[in-house]
């Protein structure tokens, strides 16, 4: 293969780094202390304009009095899903800035790996980066994510690469 320029102590670190994210994201560390609890509601578009029949409903199919939802909405952080026609979400909007398991199933069937230019890094390895970047405006979408192996991902925001999206949808 390419000899790797890094130095055996960048080495280490990297290797460090992509075992504590690798480790991060096997949902293998608690989920609770420091996060407070989240409650998903599910609202038709005519429930929310209080136009339709169809109530809210929480995540396991309760269904909420239109007062209640206008309470829940009061102060809440509101998160657009968008769907796809089979009930896949495509885009989870500003409100979150890491790719749901669908978009990353997504991103797994698109770039078969680390899309940096000549690398074999598998998917497992990868992780879903923004661009644009996520403080540049970037959305949380298929369109607009790329899988980047960690070593690649650093790079790309370390040196200032631009990813452009061709017009097949592929990231070059």
């Amino acid at each position: 293969g390419i000899p790797d320029p890094r130095s055996p102590r960048r080495r280490q670190a990297d290797a460090l780094i992509d075992l504590a994210t690798r480790l991060l994201s096997g949902a293998a560390v608690p989920i609770s202390g420091g996060v407070r609890p989240h409650l998903t509601v599910l609202v038709p578009w005519s429930a929310l304009v209080g136009s339709g029949l169809d109530p809210a409903t929480t995540e396991w199919g309760l269904p909420l009095p239109r007062g209640v939802l206008s309470r829940l909405t009061c102060d809440a952080e509101i998160t657009r899903i968008i769907l796809d026609a089979e009930g896949v979400p495509i885009d989870v909007g500003r409100a979150s800035r890491t790719a749901t398991p669908a978009i990353r199933r997504a991103l797994v069937a698109r770039d078969r790996g680390c899309a940096f230019p000549s690398c074999d890094r598998p998917p497992s390895w990868c992780e879903c980066h923004h661009a644009p970047e996520w403080e540049n405006d970037g959305v949380t979408a298929l369109s607009s994510m790329v899988l980047l192996c960690g070593q690649h991902h650093r790079q790309v925001h370390h040196d200032k690469w631009t990813i452009i999206f061709e017009s097949d949808g592929l990231p070059s």
